[in-house]
């Protein structure tokens, strides 16, 4: 499995919901320009979100040693 990795930062957090900004320096095509998760994060922070770019095979997932 592959992921890639992109910042984001929570600029509103509003009614429970903290909206999440990606940085528009990077791949925007492979990547939402906006996540909304349940209010945990307070406005500022800065989190790096990863997304699975491909996905594991069967034999990665039943390998032991991938650990």
């Amino acid at each position: 499995m592959l992921t890639k990795s992109f910042s984001y930062e929570v600029r509103h957090v509003r009614r429970g919901e903290a909206r999440l900004v990606a940085y528009y320096d990077a791949d925007p095509d492979q990547r939402p320009p906006a996540i909304i998760l349940p209010a945990v994060l307070e406005e500022g922070a800065v989190i790096d979100v990863q997304f699975v770019v491909n996905p594991a095979t069967h034999s990665e997932i039943t390998d032991d040693d991938n650990g």
